[in-house]
Order: structure tokens, then sequence, then C-alpha cells
């Protein structure tokens, strides 16, 4: 694994200050390389250019084929130790970390459940004015309902905390704690 290296401050301060499609390419193209995160074939002006997978992206993936719990966590983890990777590297302001995290949460709500948060609800404006409201869909019963609740609502400050709840999940699970799983 690359050492953690984060970014000078002069270029976070210019990463920062760009536009969202601007701030990605600076990110990759400072960013080492790391198992959890897609490689980036090629940055130019139209865009970021990425590798083809046969089997599509995530979500259209469980919407077509039954994948198992294991695999679910596995993915999770994975996504948990990316966003942990990228802030290690990129020191960029507070509330773009509670972004990601908000943003890891409803992957994770995802994974768990097989189905976006508000899936149903088609206004995006109505799905954020419940969120601002902090109005959250039903994670009851889930096996990482806390990890999702703490994303939601800007409990966790860092990638490396909500890592520390995903480990104590699993340290509980083989304790022989039985957790309730969304299907």
């Amino acid at each position: 694994m690359e050492s953690s290296r984060p970014l000078s401050p002069t270029i976070s301060r210019d990463v920062q200050n760009q536009p969202s499609p601007i701030r990605e390419k600076l990110i990759y193209q400072t960013l080492p390389k790391n198992p959890n995160i897609l490689d980036c074939l090629d940055i130019t002006d139209q865009g970021l250019h990425f590798p083809y997978y046969r089997f599509g992206n995530i979500r259209t993936y469980l919407r077509d084929n039954q994948v198992s719990q294991h695999i679910r966590h596995k993915w999770i983890k994975n996504a948990i130790d990316a966003v942990a990777f990228i802030h290690s590297h990129a020191p960029w302001s507070p509330r773009t970390f509670t972004t990601d995290l908000f943003a890891l949460g409803c992957l994770i709500y995802e994974l768990s459940s097989g189905a976006r948060p508000y899936d149903e609800i088609e206004d995006v404006g109505e799905v954020a004015r419940l969120y601002a409201k902090q109005i959250f869909p039903n994670i009851d019963g889930f096996r990482y309902q806390d990890l999702i609740y703490k994303s939601w609502t800007s409990a966790y400050t860092t990638a490396d905390m909500l890592r520390e709840d995903y480990d104590r999940v699993q340290d509980a699970d083989t304790d022989g704690t039985v957790f309730l799983h969304a299907s």
C-alpha cells in the first residue's frame, strides 16, 4: 500500500476552489493507486476515462444478481477503506468530509437493502428536503443501522471513525451476537 502522503496545502486550496469536475480531475492526478479506488485511465478536457467493467455498476449488479451478505459486507468495508484513503491524502474542508461520509452512509444503506434511500421518491428536491429535516428511511433491523444513522447525522468527522464502528460490528458478529439483515 502506498504511504499516506497528504497533498500540500497549496494544492489542497487549489482543489477546494475548483468546480466539482475539475476538482475530481485534480484529485485523480495526485492520488496514489489503491486497490479500493477505480483506476483512472486518462484525464482529458472532456473528463475522466475509466476502464469498462462488463458487470456494470454496483446498483445494476445488485438489481440483476443474488449477492451474498458476505460479498455485501466486503464491498462495504472496501468503500469505507477507499473513503478513508482519499481523506488521508486530501485534506479538504470538513464540510467535504461530511458530504463524503453522508454519501457513504447512503451506499451502506443501498448495499444493505438493495435499494437507494428513498428510491420510491422520484423528486430529487423532495429527497433533499427530507434529508435536510433529518427525516431518513427506516433502518431498523439493518446490521449497519448505527453506521448509516451516524453517517446521515454527521456524527462521524472522519472515515476512520466509521471504520472503527464497522470493525466493532464485525467483532460483535464473530462473538455470536445475532444481527438482523435487511433483504
